[in-house]
């Protein structure tokens, strides 16, 4: 069994960024398990992970009540990300067991080279995230997508993630917000996040468009190449076909909602 995955490394380096922009952020190691809590009430922002793979399902049922305690504290909703890669047979009725289930899945992905764009990219006003409005654009945008309440992203409706070395950009048809992208220097790479298209203009190749820009930016400003990601199940056809290469899956285990 493999004691690291590079994209289990920069999903525990990508939560630690965004947990310490916050300052309310706070990132802990303990026994095995990382905890990068932004300590908000957007769940996404406050997710535990394992460090190392766990030996059997006794140091996995630990390391899982060592995270969810810390996470509990905080008072916020919050998940726990499992590379699915390290995971012992039986895991599921552990994550049961301890009352949890599995929220999401997500996808480790990484490239050196994006492939050429396979269609004309659309036509959009791209700007670039530095003010109250775009940074409220990208978080009311990813509410939709994910079908969030915007409450939830109120936390992100302002500068604290958009500083000189962030590229968020937010693509607008006739001044309305309809895609967003954006990237962060993570591990000596170009690391993307935040990809969310409103539900009412999908499927037009907005996504791609304002990803690639963001991605462009982003290694320009930071003088890299290799991008990474962490893709959604609905993202993933996508980022395959820019060229990405599939790794590993990440279970996010989360308490049922009552």
């Amino acid at each position: 069994m493999a004691e690291r995955h590079e994209t289990n490394d920069l999903l525990i380096d990508a939560w630690a960024h965004f947990a310490g922009s916050f300052p309310t952020g706070t990132v802990e190691r303990r026994d095995g398990v990382v905890m990068t809590l932004a300590n908000v009430l957007l769940p996404f922002l406050n997710i535990c992970h394992l460090e190392r793979a766990p030996e059997n399902l006794d140091v996995l049922r630990s390391q899982l009540r060592v995270g969810v305690d810390a996470a509990r504290k905080g008072g916020n909703p919050w998940m726990f990300s499992l590379c699915g890669d390290w995971l012992p047979d039986g895991w599921r009725q552990t994550v049961t067991t301890e009352g949890l289930e599995v929220g999401m899945t997500l996808t480790g992905m990484t490239t050196d080279a994006l492939l050429p764009p396979r269609r004309p990219l659309a036509d959009l006003d791209i700007r670039r995230v530095d003010d109250a409005r775009t940074a409220r654009d990208i978080a009311e945008l990813n509410a939709h997508a994910y079908d969030m309440p915007t409450d939830m992203v109120e936390c992100m409706c302002n500068m604290y993630l958009w500083g000189d070395e962030a590229f968020g950009y937010v693509g607008y048809v006739d001044d309305e917000p309809v895609s967003c992208s954006a990237t962060f220097p993570v591990g000596g790479t170009v690391y993307v996040g935040l990809v969310a298209t409103h539900p009412d203009q999908q499927r037009k190749g907005y996504a791609e468009a304002v990803m690639r820009r963001s991605i462009e930016e982003g290694q320009r400003g930071l003088g890299l190449t290799r991008t990474t990601l962490h893709a959604s199940e609905a993202g993933r056809p996508l980022y395959e076909a820019m060229g990405y290469e599939v790794g590993p899956l990440f279970h996010l285990v989360v308490e049922p909602h009552e």
